[in-house]
């Protein structure tokens, strides 16, 4: 809802506005002080995003191929660094564009596989209503209404708070994604952006949820063979304050690939995910480097001409990626990566 509504009532005032960003259109609307809010802030964000991405990718390489995480996490910096500078914008839209299909094409089978291998839909919900947590394996919203909310928030709170609040905020604000569409060349092209994007976005929680519960589900059954990985710093199993192993959920998704997929088809999978963590990657910093670039340091030094800016984005893309490198290594703390997403 909050990407169509973006395209519907959104765009036409950035578009219709000619403004190069988000904070340049908040100018025009408000004032300096929130454009200069709007870009420190943002350009935190994203600069964060794309380290949490980093780590994501050197982390899946590390525990997957075996290959050293620094030089995990450098040599795919490079390789973003090297096709952004290069190409620009344009060049990470049509990467984005080739490894959308990857992402699809690599991971969507496992959901199928997985769901198939543990007896359909109605072989999961057996096994999920068979675990500790019952039917609330099942149900998200489950005791949200009744004074023992397990969650601390009431169900109108979470729908409204998540549902319209935080997802319109973050689709018709954050630049990442306001920027694809102000690239267009018509405004029709620019509200259809978004619209488009939101079909294909419905179907990702099958991809990534369905997998998850599955993975869930073959925690309880012991003739599975199938554990979710243990978080590993050092060589060591880490251990929390009771003395047990603290699980890595950063690894289900490749685990289970491992657990599910033939050589052939793993391959693809695994480019798959390295193609949905360097997307991130692109598509954070040349956010980055935009706000940068025309946002601050224009509005600090507004006689560059237009090499002088350039050559100004390409050091702010330099910084960037320098810059979520470091945050990367703050990243590698948490063993969920959605918890420190929604921090940031």
């Amino acid at each position: 809802p909050a990407m169509v509504f973006l395209g519907v009532f959104m765009m036409p005032m950035y578009y219709g506005s000619k403004a190069k960003s988000v904070p340049e259109y908040l100018k025009m609307r408000y004032n300096e002080p929130t454009r200069v809010f709007n870009s420190v802030s943002f350009a935190f964000m994203t600069v964060a995003s794309s380290g949490i991405s980093m780590h994501a990718l050197a982390d899946l390489l590390h525990a997957l191929l075996g290959w050293d995480y620094y030089l995990c996490l450098i040599g795919t910096s490079l390789i973003v660094l090297a096709y952004v500078l290069k190409g620009g914008l344009s060049s990470a839209i049509y990467n984005e564009v080739l490894q959308f299909f990857m992402i699809v094409f690599g991971i969507a089978p496992l959901a199928y596989i997985a769901l198939k291998n543990v007896g359909g839909w109605d072989g999961l919900v057996t096994k999920l209503q068979a675990s500790p947590q019952g039917q609330g394996a099942l149900h998200s919203w489950a005791e949200t209404g009744g004074a023992d909310n397990p969650m601390g928030v009431p169900w109108y709170g979470i729908l409204f708070g998540l549902g319209f609040v935080l997802s319109f905020g973050y689709w018709t604000t954050n630049f990442a994604e306001v920027q694809r569409a102000l690239a267009a060349n018509s405004m029709g092209a620019a509200r259809r952006t978004p619209i488009i994007g939101a079909i294909p976005k419905m179907l990702f929680p099958a991809v990534v949820i369905l997998p998850g519960l599955i993975a869930y589900a073959l925690t309880m059954d012991t003739e599975a063979g199938y554990s979710i990985p243990n978080k590993v710093e050092n060589g060591a199993v880490v251990l929390n304050a009771a003395g047990e192993a603290v699980l890595n959920y950063n690894q289900v998704l490749p685990s289970m690939i491992f657990h599910y997929f033939p050589n052939g088809l793993l391959g693809l999978a695994l480019t798959a995910l390295m193609a949905s963590f360097m997307s991130g990657m692109a598509a954070n910093v040349t956010a980055f480097n935009t706000v940068w670039t025309y946002d601050l340091y224009k509005t600090m030094k507004p006689n560059q001409t237009d090499k002088q800016l350039l050559s100004m984005g390409k050091y702010a893309t330099v910084f960037g990626i320098i810059a979520a490198m470091g945050f990367a290594f703050v990243a590698s703390k948490y063993n969920n990566i959605m918890s420190i997403l929604q921090l940031v």
